[in-house]
């Protein structure tokens, strides 16, 4: 479950950035004033209440040795809708490092406390990995597994990063501690 609760009427959410496709893109208007239009928005839906985002099992793409670790894709729809590039993102239970790579990967700042080492060190290499265009993750886009279904399958993509200018983050961070 993810809540989201804002101080102010002052806050950032990215509809288009988490639009979802349609299942009828060309579905036009049948009658009325916009009789002929086209009938949704042509960037896709509003993203519905539940989001099918599997979880990181065994033969996951992104699985490392975090005992519940959840995939970047879940977290990078947060990052994309309710931050803009540039900002801060902050995770205190950094885990394995999925919101920093989602953040860094859309040009955001990351930062984040873990108290386990081992996943510290996890999370050094994923972003080492990212830096290199190396890492692996599930795409944001890819659809849910459906055995009799007879499309293409998207296969896993490689993740590049970049630091965003004027910032200390983890990039700093992992030439201090090494």
């Amino acid at each position: 479950m993810v809540l989201w609760f804002t101080k102010t009427d002052d806050y950032v959410f990215n509809l288009d950035a988490v639009r979802v496709p349609q299942k009828y893109p060309q579905k036009k208007h049948f009658k009325g004033p916009k009789k002929g239009e086209l009938s949704g928005h042509p960037l896709g839906k509003n993203p519905s209440d539940v989001w099918e985002i599997p979880n990181v099992k065994s033969n996951h793409v992104e699985k490392t040795e975090h005992p519940c670790q959840f995939p970047i894709e879940l977290v990078e729809r947060l990052v994309l809708a309710l931050s803009k590039a540039g900002d801060w993102v902050l995770d205190p239970f950094l885990g394995v490092g999925s919101t920093a790579i989602a953040a860094l990967m859309h040009h955001r700042k990351a930062i984040g406390s873990e108290v386990v080492p081992l996943y510290n060190r996890i999370t050094k290499e994923r972003i080492r990995q990212a830096k290199k265009g190396q890492l692996r993750i599930r795409p944001m886009e890819r659809s849910i597994y459906d055995p009799d279904s007879k499309g293409k399958v998207m296969p896993p993509k490689y993740v590049e990063i970049h630091p965003v200018r004027q910032q200390l983050d983890f990039f700093s961070l992992l030439e201090k501690k090494d």
